[in-house]
Order: C-alpha cells, then structure tokens, then sequence
C-alpha cells in the first residue's frame, strides 16, 4: 500500500507541532515538508506537497499564495482566499497562476 499524505511548507520551513497537531484525525495524514520523499528520475511524490509561499491576514479573512506538487505531471501556483467565520473556515475563492 502506498502512502500518501499532504507535506505542509510554510515560508520553507516547517509548521510547528501545534499546526499539525490540528490536522491529527485527518485523512489522509497531514506531515511537515522535510517528510516527503521524492522517487524516480522525474520526481514522483506519494502523496502532495503543499508549500505556503506567503499569506496575508484582511481581519477574519487570510490570502495564501501557494504551490500544490503532485509529481512531474501536476503543479498548481494560485492564490486561495478564506474566511473564519464562528470559529469554522469557509473557502471563498481561488485565483489560478498568481505570482507574488
């Protein structure tokens, strides 16, 4: 069984225990960035990385510009707004292909 898991960077370095201590229950599991291991020539990942490049707090409202590495066939730079609203974030929009 392969693994796969989501490899969290934030400004290239890894979250603290308490961030990933959040995502404990989640599925798949959610592991800091040093953790992922790359395979074959193309750089093949089980699982994907994450890496926050900066983020920006508007209030309850927080701005993350980001990659999202699946292996050498998927890569995705975007921009993705969210809103904390009673204590629960809400996903408000995704801008594809923003450089920061």
């Amino acid at each position: 069984m392969k693994e796969e898991a989501f490899f969290i960077q934030i400004e290239k370095k890894d979250p603290s225990p308490d961030f990933l201590d959040r995502f404990k229950n989640y599925s798949p599991l959610v592991k800091k960035g040093s953790e992922v291991r790359y395979y074959g020539s193309l750089g093949g990942v089980k699982g994907i990385v994450v890496n926050i490049d900066s983020y920006k707090w508007y209030g309850n409202i927080v701005i993350i510009h980001g990659i999202l590495y699946m292996g050498p066939l998927g890569l995705e730079i975007a921009d993705y707004t969210w809103i904390q609203i009673a204590g629960k974030w809400i996903f408000l929009s995704y801008t594809p292909g923003v450089w920061a």
